[in-house]
């Protein structure tokens, strides 16, 4: 198994999907972060084209027998990103954890049926009653996500700023040759992360021969900022699964989403309903705001062009599922695994866990 090691020089700046034109005003463009593994893909793979003497125009054949080409992978395909901890891979919170009005967390599941719009849902609510909850964000290690996936709750809850942290930029674009201010919406204030000393983004990646490593120090993502893009061989196993145990001909688990999940020909989850390739049906669901995924494909002759958005699930987001109990070793199949579009990306990994 190899891994690609993402060392930022500086800060990185990664676009969400919001315009940032030049006579649009861009007073708060924000970076999107941890970036869509396409970004970092991308990047990793155009290093090692240099490597193998990519000279910036269309690849060769030694390129595309070790890299594909275009939006072709194969030989290669990919899970992640991940951020990493030193040597530890962190993972985003699942959204069955929230705190209560003292900030303990506790943990939610399918609660009875209520009639809504949706018909009748049965919506995640505490085991016991508590005056108010509100969501927690948030990172956790692989023996964490264990016990939060068999049903416990996590020792260690990293927030956001322990890990990194974004820096607003200032600027004003001005014409060439007066190089004064001569337009409207000229200024411009993009939103930078900056990793803390010991963080790095992490690929996995299957299928990766090429002979020579990747040139360095590699432009990654929005204005070319720089990375050291470092192999590495070994592993990074998902956590210990939980055993699921039947209710008579009954199998409850969840599934927590670990990379955004690619839904754009799938559609949104709907109680009641399949949902994709999970055995069963849907019960409840926790999900975040949706992501809108674009990007940029620089294969394109000339200048390139912008990659059209597609709707994903955020990480974080949980599915409570109910199958038949003779579906269990295809569910247990599930953990780590993909499901949804473009999974040779690194979209729709999933965790198996107990409700």
């Amino acid at each position: 198994m190899t891994f690609l090691r993402f060392k930022p020089l500086d800060t990185l700046f990664f676009r969400d999907g919001r315009p940032y034109n030049r006579d649009e005003s861009n007073a708060q463009v924000q970076s999107q972060f941890p970036p869509f593994s396409p970004t970092l893909i991308g990047a990793a793979r155009a290093a090692y084209a240099r490597s193998l003497g990519w000279p910036g125009k269309p690849w060769g054949d030694c390129a595309r027998a070790h890299l594909g080409s275009g939006d072709v992978l194969e030989p290669l395909s990919f899970t992640g990103p991940y951020l990493l901890r030193g040597e530890v891979p962190l993972f985003p919170l699942p959204g069955v954890l929230v705190e209560d009005d003292a900030g303990n967390p506790i943990r939610l599941a399918p609660g009875p049926a209520l009639q809504s719009d949706l018909g009748r849902v049965r919506f995640p609510q505490p085991a016991a009653a508590v005056s108010k909850i509100r969501p927690v964000a948030g990172w956790i290690n692989r023996d964490d996500m264990a016990k939060v996936l068999a049903g416990g709750l996590p020792g260690r809850i990293y927030a956001d700023a322990e890990l990194f942290e974004f820096e607003r930029r200032v600027g004003n674009w001005r014409d060439g040759p007066s190089r004064t201010v001569r337009e409207d919406n000229a200024v411009y204030s993009p939103a930078y992360v900056r990793l803390a000393s010991d963080v790095e983004l992490v690929l996995e990646v299957r299928g990766l021969e090429a002979p020579e490593p990747p040139a360095n120090p590699a432009p990654v993502g929005g204005e070319s900022r720089l990375c050291w893009i470092v192999r590495d061989d070994g592993r990074l196993d998902p956590p210990v699964a939980p055993q699921l145990a039947p209710d008579g001909e009954t199998l409850r688990y969840c599934a927590v989403v670990v990379t955004p999940l690619d839904v754009e020909d799938m559609g949104l989850p709907h109680p009641d309903k399949p949902f994709g390739t999970l055995p069963g049906k849907v019960v409840s669901a926790i999900l975040g705001r949706a992501l809108r995924a674009g990007g940029w494909r620089g294969t394109k002759a000339g200048a390139g062009e912008p990659v059209a958005l597609r709707v994903m699930l955020p990480p974080g987001s949980v599915l409570f599922m109910e199958a038949r109990s003779a579906d269990r070793d295809a569910v247990m199949e599930l953990h780590g695994g993909k499901v949804g579009a473009r999974q040779e990306w690194g979209f729709g990994q999933l965790f198996v866990g107990c409700w």
